[in-house]
C-alpha cells in the first residue's frame, strides 16, 4: 500500500508536467486556451464559495440579532443579583476577620464595640455570633445574659455541645445546681455529634471534670494531640494531678503555660513539696502581677516562717493586714 501511495503521488505530479510539456511541443496555441478555461473554472468556483460564505454570515448575523433582541435585560440583571446575593449569604473570611477584630477590641477593654461587631456577625451566621456574644457576656460575668445567647446557639443546631458546657458553667456561677446538671447532661447528649471535631476529647474531658470524674477526665486530656485550649487543658490536668497528690506532674503542666495567672498556684504546689525558696519567688511574681495580692502575701509569709525568716514573714503579714 505504501508503494502504491508513493506511486500515485509521483504520478499525479509527473503526469501534469509531462502533459504540459507534450502540449507545449504539440500545440503551442492550445496552451493559452486551456489556461483561460482553468482560470474561468477557478473564478467561478471561488465566486460560488464567496457567495455561500456571505449568505451564511448574513444568516448568522440576522439570527444573532434576533436572539439579542429577544434577551430579557431584567432577567440578566436578576441573574447577576442572585449570584451576588448567594455569595453574600456566606462569607467565612469576612466572618473570621470580624471575629478577630471583635476579640482584639474585647481584649483591649472596648467591650461595647466588640459586642456591636458580634451582633454584626449575626447577619452572616447567627449561630456563630450567638456563641461569641455568649462568650463575651460570660467574660463580663453576665452569666444569665450569656446563657440566653448560648441557648440560641443550641437552638440553631451548631456549637451545641460547647454551648451546653458553657451554660453549665454559667449555672455554677449563679449557683443553680438544677440548671448545672441539666446542661451538663445536655452536653453529654450532644458530645457524640462532635466525634469528627478536633475538640471532641477536650469536650469529653470538660464534661467528666465538671461531673467530678477526674480519672476519666485525665484519659482524654493525655490523648489530645491538637493545640487547641492548651493552657486550659494543662491547668485542668494540674488540678486533677493535685487532687491525686501528684504535685510534680501538676507543676510540670503549669510551667508549660508560662502565665502569671499560674504563679500563685505554682507557689502553693512548690510549698507542698517543701521547695519554699522557689515557692516564694512565685508568690512574689503573683503579687507583682496583682493576682490575688492578699493570698500571695499570706502564702509568702507562711513560706518565710517555714524557712525561719520570721522578720520577712511579719512584714508580709503587716502588709496583708
Amino acid at each position: 500500500m505504501a508503494e502504491n501511495q508513493d506511486d500515485i503521488i509521483i504520478l499525479e505530479e509527473g503526469e501534469e508536467e509531462n502533459k504540459e510539456q507534450e502540449e507545449v511541443v504539440q500545440d503551442q496555441n492550445d496552451v493559452p486556451e486551456k489556461k483561460n478555461k482553468k482560470k474561468i473554472i477557478v473564478i467561478a468556483v471561488s465566486s460560488v464559495v464567496l457567495v455561500t460564505i456571505i449568505l451564511i454570515a448574513i444568516i448568522l448575523l440576522s439570527k444573532s440579532d434576533d436572539e439579542d433582541s429577544n434577551l430579557d435585560v431584567n432577567q440578566i440583571t436578576q441573574n447577576i443579583t442572585e449570584k451576588e446575593s448567594n455569595s453574600a449569604r456566606f462569607e467565612p473570611l469576612k466572618i473570621e476577620r470580624l471575629i478577630k477584630k471583635a476579640n482584639i477590641l474585647y481584649k483591649k477593654g472596648d467591650k461595647q464595640n466588640a459586642l456591636k461587631i458580634y451582633k454584626e456577625i449575626a447577619s452572616f451566621n447567627e449561630s456563630i455570633s450567638n456563641y461569641n456574644i455568649g462568650v463575651a457576656k460570660m467574660k463580663e460575668k453576665d452569666y444569665k445574659g450569656a446563657m440566653v445567647y448560648f441557648k440560641k446557639a443550641i437552638s440553631n443546631g451548631q456549637n451545641r455541645c460547647v454551648s451546653a458546657i458553657n451554660c453549665a458553667v454559667c449555672a455554677i456561677k449563679i449557683k443553680d445546681q438544677k440548671l448545672f446538671r441539666y446542661y451538663l447532661n445536655l452536653a453529654k447528649v450532644y458530645l457524640p455529634y462532635e466525634s469528627d471535631s478536633p475538640l471532641y476529647l477536650y469536650y469529653a474531658a470538660l464534661i467528666n471534670y465538671y461531673q467530678r470524674y477526674y480519672f476519666e477526665s485525665l484519659i482524654p486530656i493525655r490523648h489530645l494531640t491538637s493545640g487547641y485550649y492548651l493552657k486550659e487543658r494543662n491547668y485542668m490536668a494540674s488540678k486533677i494531678d493535685t487532687f491525686f497528690g501528684d504535685h510534680l506532674s501538676a507543676i510540670n503542666r503549669l510551667e508549660k503555660n508560662n502565665s502569671f495567672d499560674n504563679e500563685l498556684t505554682l507557689g502553693l504546689l512548690y510549698a507542698k513539696i517543701g521547695e519554699y525558696n522557689i515557692a516564694i519567688k512565685h508568690f512574689i511574681k503573683s503579687y507583682e502581677a496583682d493576682n490575688y495580692p492578699l493570698n500571695s502575701l499570706m502564702a509568702m509569709a507562711l513560706s518565710y516562717i517555714k524557712i525561719g525568716y520570721l522578720s520577712s514573714a511579719a512584714k508580709n503579714i503587716r502588709s496583708a493586714v
